[in-house]
């Protein structure tokens, strides 16, 4: 003979309530929420819109993102400057204090990649 658990039983017509979430940022995947809930291991709403405003995209390494962000900023000429730093300095540089670059690792070996300033 089976026992029912002590307690109350949910009732057979119990109504969810699916909340409408705005679409993931641009370039963001599907699951990006998701994945911000178990790095972050918080679901504080605050936390999580700051995290998503300092979303930055998908890229290969951290290195990449900084790599584009510095060429958008200096003559088309000079690329071969930066392909000439080593990544961990051009990467102090640009964080150079006033911000702190992090990420979250993608299955396929990309990262997703945040700016938070200081």
């Amino acid at each position: 003979m089976k026992s029912e658990p002590p307690g109350e039983h949910p009732p057979d017509d119990l109504d969810i309530d699916i909340e409408d979430a705005p679409p993931p940022p641009a370039g963001a995947p599907l699951n990006f929420r998701e994945r911000l809930v178990l790095h972050l291991k918080t679901t504080s709403p605050a936390a999580l819109e700051q995290a998503e405003r300092e979303f930055r995209g998908v890229f290969a390494s951290v290195h990449e993102y900084v790599c584009e962000q510095i060429a958008s900023h200096i003559p088309d000429w000079t690329p071969w400057i930066i392909a000439n730093i080593p990544p961990e300095e051009l990467r102090e540089d640009y964080e150079a204090g006033r911000r702190v670059l992090w990420v979250i690792p993608l299955p396929n070996g990309r990262v997703l990649v945040f700016e938070t300033e200081r």
